[in-house]
């Protein structure tokens, strides 16, 4: 192979590639709902949208676990909740997320889930399986067990 024809398969190669990338997003501005770019997945990014989970802070879980009004929900595997977790939280791993339509009590009553800290996403997608259950004040606490054991509170 001659350096004449590397060079006429690499730009044929890019343009065939630029070409491509010309109609996807073309055909994603043409859809209905088109995805945002760069396209990033409901459980990323929650909002306080009707329906939808928001964010607290570490301050506003430590408030909220003091006033002790508000339910909070270990989004952690059984292991790890047993190893320790946050005084009076419950356990509703993303593994039993379809038990979040069973989970009893006021679905106007504060919830507040959380998991291992800032990138896991398990606690996104359980306060989002209780807000489809019904349940009308869930947030997330996207520090999670880490940010809460670093802060020295309560375990």
């Amino acid at each position: 192979m001659t350096a004449e024809n590397v060079f006429r398969d690499a730009v044929l190669v890019a343009a065939g590639f630029l070409l491509s990338l010309a109609v996807g997003f073309a055909a994603n501005r043409l859809r209905s709902d088109p995805l945002p770019v760069p396209y990033r997945a409901p459980a990323d990014h929650p909002s306080d949208e009707a329906g939808m989970p928001g964010a607290v802070t570490l301050a506003g879980a430590e408030a909220a676990w003091r006033v002790g009004d508000t339910l909070f929900i270990d989004a952690r595997e059984p292991d790890f909740f047993e190893d320790g977790h946050i005084p009076g939280a419950i356990n509703l791993p993303v593994s039993r997320v379809a038990d979040a339509r069973a989970l009893s009590g006021d679905r106007e009553r504060a919830v507040l889930v959380y998991c291992t800290g800032a990138d896991c996403r398990d606690s996104r997608i359980v306060a989002l399986a209780l807000c489809a259950a019904g349940h009308r004040n869930v947030d997330v606490f996207a520090g999670g067990w880490d940010e809460w054991t670093r802060a020295g509170l309560p375990q």
